[in-house]
């Protein structure tokens, strides 16, 4: 039962991203606690309307989400987020999430205007291998005891794929409701790729 679980899951992961290989990426860049973003496919806008949530205590936080945001996304949109990375140009180690700042977003250029090829998940450390045509490659691993997210894929229909740090991917879909004006619907599905789930 579990392996046909896995199975599924790594099936799953395969087709979620097969739409996005060979993409061309851009607008490669360093975000938040050294956490990366890659765009492929055609570029949109993202406005964000200003709106605060009660639980944000920082006020720099407050101010920065009393503004109306704006951002340009690619159909798709990667989101390296709670992992430790490495990335690689042609062998060589260029950078990685303890880099100085301004190395990264330096470095991080460097995939731009490749082709986006796979995504490999790693059985022994639940990390993953994100690999480029170029020679560029990104190495990622779950933060020391950490099952947060790694990584998100954001899709052209407003899914996500989420890789967590416990080797489980949760592929979220959003419907469209006819009749409902702009509101959707989620559906979440878990999968673990390497072992049961508790319970």
């Amino acid at each position: 039962m579990a392996h046909n679980a896995r199975a599924k899951a790594v099936n799953l992961l395969a087709d979620a991203i097969s739409p996005v290989k060979g993409a061309v990426t851009w607008h490669s860049r360093r975000g938040i606690n050294n956490s990366l973003t890659f765009e492929f496919g055609k570029p949109r806008l993202e406005i964000r309307e200003p709106g605060c949530s009660r639980r944000i205590t920082s006020a720099r936080a407050r101010r920065r989400l009393e503004r109306r945001l704006v951002f340009i996304h690619g159909d798709w949109h990667l989101w390296l987020f709670e992992c430790e990375w490495e990335l690689f140009c042609d062998g060589k180690l260029v950078a990685t999430d303890r880099s100085q700042p301004s190395v990264i977003s330096k470095r991080i250029k460097l995939v731009d205007g490749q082709q986006f090829l796979d995504i490999e998940i790693a059985v022994e450390n639940f990390g993953s291998e994100i690999t480029f045509d170029m020679g560029a490659k990104i190495r990622t691993r779950p933060t020391t005891g950490n099952d947060a997210d790694q990584w998100m894929l954001y899709t052209p229909t407003q899914g996500v794929l989420t890789y967590k740090g416990d080797g489980s991917i949760e592929i979220k879909k959003t419907m469209s409701q006819k009749g409902q004006g702009r509101w959707r619907k989620s559906t979440s599905e878990y999968f673990d790729l390497f072992r049961p789930r508790a319970g």
